[in-house]
This record gives structure tokens, C-alpha cells and sequence, in this order.
């Protein structure tokens, strides 16, 4: 499965609970949504539908109802899995073309309970891509979830993602 949503649950909440409420989210909307443990505190979702718009539509609804959610915290879209070994070179295949020498990336790496060394992946990634890193978030972020049964990437925007708190 190539998840295109990962979803942090809270701990009180557990895997069930979170399970139950992203099938609701989903119910009636996707009836060939995946939902799968990805590691304990994160669900995998794959769906047909755009995920970013899901992700949109969450908060939406969570602005108007803070009860629409309640087991799980973060909604993350994913563009594109890799391996630790093929980060660099999937970010310049795939984010090339808009991570341009006039750019200016900020990139946020999250290890769940996978080795990574941060430090080491930032500068593989800054000798493949033309855009100037920075330190602290910027128009342009480059999430990079690392779970031992993959990393997932994606290019997001402070709206992009849904986080509760």
C-alpha cells in the first residue's frame, strides 16, 4: 500500500479509537479507503480521493465542530514514498522543477522510531536540489516522515497539513 495520508493519533485515544474515526471521516466518501497501522501513533491511509482536499475539508469542519475530532491530532499528506537510501534523488526527480536556486526550502525531517541522522540527510538532500535551505519554516516545506517500512515526502504549506491540539 502507498499511503497518501499519514494521520498521528493520540496516545490516550489508542489505534482503535483512531481507526473508528478516520472510517467515519471516510464513510460514504471512499469505500475503497486503506487504513493500516503504520507504526504505534500512526495510521497509513490510502485513498482515491485528493488528499489534500481531504486534509482541507478536516479542518473545515473541525473550525465549525472541535468534536469532529477527537483520536487523532496530525493529517499529513504524502506525495511520494522512498527509501532512507533514494531521499535525495527522489526529491530532485520529483520536486525538482519547483525547488529552483530562487527558492528558498525549508526542510522538516520527522523520524518515528527509525535511525536517521538529520544532519546527513539535510545535506544530501541541499547537493541535489538548487533551492537555498533555511532553518526556519518558509513558504515552501519539505516534510520528510521516516517510518522503518518507508519515508514518506511531501511539499506542504503551513495549511496543508491539519493539526489539532
Amino acid at each position: 500500500m502507498q499511503a497518501n495520508i499519514i494521520i498521528e493519533y493520540k496516545p490516550e485515544a489508542g489505534y482503535l479509537e483512531a481507526r473508528k474515526e478516520v472510517e467515519r471521516i471516510f464513510e460514504g466518501r471512499d469505500e475503497n479507503v486503506i487504513i493500516d497501522l503504520l507504526v504505534p501513533g500512526w495510521i497509513a491511509v490510502k485513498t482515491d480521493l485528493k488528499h489534500k482536499d481531504i486534509i482541507e475539508d478536516i479542518k473545515d469542519r473541525f473550525s465549525m465542530d472541535p468534536q469532529y475530532i477527537k483520536a487523532t491530532r496530525r493529517w499529513i499528506p504524502v506525495d511520494y514514498w522512498c527509501t532512507i537510501e533514494t531521499i535525495s534523488d527522489t526529491i530532485k526527480e520529483e520536486y525538482g522543477e519547483i525547488l529552483t536556486s530562487k527558492d528558498r526550502c525549508f526542510i522538516k525531517i520527522e523520524p518515528h522510531g527509525a535511525e536517521a541522522n538529520e544532519k546527513d540527510i539535510k545535506a544530501k538532500i541541499g547537493e541535489k536540489v538548487g533551492a537555498r535551505l533555511d532553518d526556519s519554516p518558509v513558504d515552501k516545506i519539505l516534510r520528510v516522515d521516516i517510518f522503518s517500512k518507508g519515508v514518506a515526502l511531501a511539499m506542504v504549506r503551513r495549511h496543508t497539513v491539519f493539526q489539532s491540539a
